[in-house]
């Protein structure tokens, strides 16, 4: 008994010294200022799309009208073996569009995940310094482009930024309760990373919303990016940039926020979720114990409850020991919804606490040990 407290009592104080410190970490960033027209670099854009018939579109005309000089940025889309209608969409867009270039990957090459395959060949095809990395089924202000050229330095390895779920319509109560969850919890994950960052510290960054020094490609995209894992191209790729000492950023203008569609159900977002955590055992020293420490703290703080069964459950134990987690998460999700100028629901995020212990217990479950679906196939780590 007396070992069960230890243990969850020395991963709790490291989860809540880590969020403490990124949490003072996230209210130090501040806006950037843009660049004008004629300080710009020339930057690409990469995209992965495998059946994205539904998005492809908006989220290609959403670069395509990016405040940006049409000749100092190139698109490129690697269509990942779809078998919808996004190679015709994306031809008919291609002969519009005069930046556009699309990469046609036609077979799965084994051992690799696709997507990060599908990226490795996009970026081969430009030769501008930086890349700008979103997927597709997101839509972007029209300074986005702008917002991270004007950061681009020799010195920056990876820069990213948030990622708002849209929801304006709800089928039911019960949606819009778990939907307002999600979008808190998929924040609560971008502030961590943000945190983290401010420090230096390469955590993670978000794929559907990064910019890149195109160098870290160079010569071992493979191995940076750990192709043979199914998820982390964005994971892989900030810890390579750390551990090869460039600069990371975590932008908070409002102009760099990308925009896309939650998970519409709830098996759909524990497969997400599982995939995210497929690739947390394969992190750097400091991403990995701060991983193990937490997955330890919540374990131990969902099984202390059992303890009532032997006569060792006390509940001043239980209560601070759930303190060192709501106290700290409380502190630094509210702080990064106003360090990012949007929407926080107090109530969901309360509800969110509830279940988040045994949500993040069975996605890693799921993602290291089980299996998880993603773009109709289904894969284990």
């Amino acid at each position: 008994m007396s070992s069960l407290i230890l243990v969850i009592g020395v991963t709790g104080l490291i989860y809540c010294g880590f969020i403490m410190y990124f949490y003072f970490g996230l209210r130090t960033l501040q806006p950037v200022d843009l660049l004008s027209d004629d300080e710009l670099p020339v930057i690409g854009v990469i995209v992965a799309a495998r059946n994205e018939e539904k998005n492809i579109e908006k989220t290609v005309r959403s670069l395509a009208a990016q405040n940006y000089p049409n000749d100092l940025y190139k698109i490129v889309v690697a269509n990942d073996r779809s078998e919808d209608s996004t190679g015709e969409i994306l031809a008919r867009l291609e002969a519009e569009i005069p930046n556009l270039s699309v990469v046609t990957i036609a077979e799965r090459q084994d051992g690799v995940s696709p997507k990060k395959y599908a990226l490795l060949q996009g970026v081969a095809t430009l030769d501008t310094e930086f890349v700008a990395a979103t997927d597709a089924d997101c839509t972007h202000p029209e300074n986005w482009l702008r917002t991270y050229a004007s950061i681009q330095d020799e010195k920056l390895g990876v820069a990213t930024a948030i990622t708002v779920n849209n929801k304006e319509k709800y089928g039911s109560q019960f949606e819009e309760l778990w939907q307002k969850m999600q979008y808190i919890e998929h924040n609560a994950l971008a502030f961590v990373s943000a945190g983290a960052i401010s420090r230096e510290m390469g955590f993670t960054a978000n794929g559907n919303n990064m910019f890149f020094n195109k160098a870290l490609y160079e010569n071992a995209g493979h191995e940076v990016m750990k192709a043979h894992l199914t998820s982390g191209d964005d994971f892989f790729l900030i810890q390579t940039a750390e551990q090869r000492n460039y600069d990371l950023e975590f932008l908070t203008n409002k102009s760099v926020i990308a925009h896309t569609d939650p998970q519409p159900t709830i098996p759909d977002l524990l497969n997400q979720r599982a995939r995210w955590a497929s690739k947390a055992g394969a992190g750097a020293p400091t991403a990995l114990f701060f991983s193990i420490a937490t997955f330890l703290f919540y374990l131990g703080a969902f099984l202390y409850p059992l303890t009532i069964l032997w006569g060792g459950f006390h509940w001043s134990i239980f209560l601070l020991l759930l303190g060192l987690k709501v106290v700290p998460d409380t502190l630094y999700t509210v702080s990064g919804h106003r360090k990012m100028d949007i929407p926080f629901y107090p109530w969901h995020y309360i509800l969110m606490q509830v279940v988040h212990i045994p949500f993040v217990l069975f996605v890693t479950f799921k993602g290291m040990l089980g299996s998880f679906t993603w773009k109709g196939a289904k894969y284990r780590r």
